[in-house]
């Protein structure tokens, strides 16, 4: 019979059609770049357009193909969920307005890259192209199968996996409220979420580190909640109903506080995981929540954004000046977001941009050297076991996180004095510690560790589950500082590993 991994990796060993129909199709979409002048908008637009459909194609290729091999697990696989929730939401769905004539109102301002700024969009684009490529191809290689059968048989070995469902509920309760001390020390450090101060966050980053572990660990009691409520149903006592609903609302309430969208809507996703696990089926009603959460986050997030620079009297290290300038934005929206003249779906795909930063990323690294204040992009990419785990008292040369403050500084050109931090994505991250070669390359790593993720921990039963999803947010939604999100990945396994051992009575 042989385990689930073993039969999704020999499905998967002889497959070479997607190399070929990518490259190909590539080459079909670039041959317009010599046929024709490249300086023409027409052909531009022609080459954005092609490059739009091949990435499209490509990406419903792989995601039918992968479900036609694994259709009860297709959709919690780590390559799937980055190619809808990353590339698609924030790389091809800003794309949409501009392919139906409607201009970006996020490219609008930067006009200054006004006339080269269709050619630099087609180069990421591009780019996007070899990183979702790269990725899928570390997913299904041979590499990547054979990693994650030395890493299942480790784990098995040693024993290091609870595979039975028997919560600790007292175990259950000490993580969340450890989430809920580690959410107050990071307020009261200023690094919380949007509302962190860039020079704190600075200054507390080895700190801030370890107590991200805490947070991680509501998630994690979270999950094993859903999972009980689920399993149990009508059976569930009502002191876990309770405790469940108690820890629901935690969750949504530091996602919206935190000023992330991806905050808001992670609740859910666990809660939808969950009833996969337990049910073996999508539940309807959770996608249908996701869409209503996903669409209340942009209503109040982004003014909260706005209200946050626009109080002179905010302050970051206070939960009460948090929450009261939250509620404010929330019920006063239209004092703090500027009126357009554009369709909610422009305004959508323009919240969700990552594309755009990517071309003035690429733009700015073609144009210009980087500057003092640059991230050691590749040095730190090398680097990650060490900054994962050696402390800056015991190495003073240690990489400061600024990779958000400098792309807004002198990327996007405010200046030293911004205090604010803008996402560049990952594919731009890539792009400036070693171009495209990076993007394939680094990208083809992060697919391995996908591979490595589902196929090594899922197999082993329920703590391999937690595990698995305990990676899920890094491997599948990459944050844009990918050296400090792989540092804090590595960081965070210990904890995983030994966590679910203690909340899963072992049997």
């Amino acid at each position: 019979m042989g385990t689930p991994a073993v039969k999704w990796m020999e499905a998967e060993k002889s497959q070479l059609v997607g190399p070929v129909i990518f490259v190909f199709a590539v080459t079909v979409a670039l041959v317009p770049i010599l046929l024709l002048d490249l300086e023409g908008g027409a052909t531009e637009q022609v080459i954005f357009i092609l490059l739009n459909v091949v990435l499209i194609s490509y990406i419903v290729w792989e995601v039918v193909r992968l479900y036609r091999h694994s259709r009860r697990m297709a959709f919690v696989q780590p390559p799937v969920i980055a190619s809808l929730m990353l590339f698609g939401k924030d790389y091809i769905l800003p794309n949409i307005p501009t392919l139906f004539g409607e201009e970006n109102p996020v490219a609008l301002l930067f006009a200054v890259w006004r006339g080269d700024y269709m050619y630099w969009l087609n180069m990421s684009l591009f780019g996007v192209g070899l990183a979702v490529f790269g990725m899928w191809r570390g997913y299904h290689s041979r590499l990547g199968m054979w990693l994650a059968m030395r890493v299942q048989r480790f784990m098995i070995r040693r024993n290091l996996v609870a595979s039975s469902f028997d919560p600790n509920m007292q175990a259950v309760l000490i993580l969340f409220l450890l989430s809920v001390i580690g959410v107050i020390v990071q307020i009261r450090l200023g690094t919380f979420g949007y509302s962190a101060d860039i020079e704190k966050l600075q200054q507390a980053q080895d700190v801030q580190a370890w107590v991200g572990l805490l947070t991680q660990a509501g998630s994690l009691a979270f999950l094993v909640l859903c999972l009980a409520v689920f399993s149990r149903g009508r059976r569930t006592s009502a002191a876990i109903w309770m405790l469940f609903l108690t820890v629901l609302l935690w969750q949504f309430a530091v996602g919206f506080l935190s000023g992330f969208k991806s905050q808001v809507v992670m609740p859910v996703i666990i809660v939808g995981v969950a009833y996969y696990m337990a049910r073996g089926r999508l539940s309807f009603g959770l996608i249908v929540l996701s869409v209503v959460m996903l669409f209340a986050a942009f209503q109040t997030i982004e003014p909260f954004r706005k209200a946050r620079w626009a109080d002179r009297n905010f302050d970051g290290t206070s939960i009460v000046s948090i929450a009261s300038t939250f509620w404010t934005a929330a019920t006063n929206p239209a004092d703090y977001i500027v009126q357009k003249d554009e369709t909610t779906f422009a305004e959508v795909a323009a919240r969700t941009d990552l594309i755009t930063f990517t071309t003035v990323g690429l733009n700015y690294s073609h144009n210009s050297e980087l500057n003092e204040f640059a991230p050691r992009f590749l040095l730190d990419l090398a680097l990650i076991p060490v900054n994962a785990f050696v402390p800056r008292f015991l190495w003073s040369g240690k990489s400061l996180v600024n990779d958000g403050w400098w792309f807004d500084a002198y990327v996007l050109g405010h200046g030293p004095s911004t205090r604010s931090s803008t996402a560049m994505g990952p594919v731009a991250y890539f792009y400036f510690g070693g171009g495209f070669l990076l993007i394939l390359a680094g990208f083809f790593a992060i697919g391995l560790l996908q591979r490595v993720a589902f196929s090594a921990f899922i197999p082993l039963g329920l703590g391999g589950w937690l595990i698995f999803l305990g990676t899920l947010p890094t491997l599948a939604l990459m944050p844009s500082n990918v050296s400090a999100a792989l540092a804090g990945l590595l960081r965070m396994l210990p904890f995983l590993i030994l966590a679910q051992l203690w909340v899963i009575r072992r049997r």
